[in-house]
């Protein structure tokens, strides 16, 4: 991982910017804010697959952290999994296969 200067660090939590960072097998990656087309995208994503998740007994969340190891970590636009793989104490879920991720 390269060294990210601390003050920048400090300077993206105090502005809330860093609340969709990622970290991939330790490398931080800085996310940008989605665009309205995005969202509009998203939301409308997220609309179409609610019930099929519901029907299959799987949860669907928008935005949730999804936790592989302490230092591989994701915020994708939508998460499906099970509800046996969410992490209430971290406000996530935990990763199954990557494969399963998309965002």
């Amino acid at each position: 991982m390269l060294e990210v200067d601390p003050k920048l660090l400090a300077a993206r939590a105090r502005r809330g910017l860093d609340r969709w960072d990622e970290m991939w097998d330790g490398e931080l990656r800085m996310v940008p804010p989605a665009s309205g087309t995005h969202q509009r995208f998203g939301s409308e994503l997220l609309l179409v697959l609610a019930q099929r998740a519901s029907d299959n007994g799987l949860e669907l969340s928008y935005e949730t952290g999804v936790f592989h190891r302490e230092n591989d970590y994701r915020v994708p636009d939508l998460a499906v999994y099970r509800p046996d793989h969410q992490r209430a104490r971290r406000g996530g879920c935990r990763a199954g296969r990557r494969d399963s991720l998309a965002g």
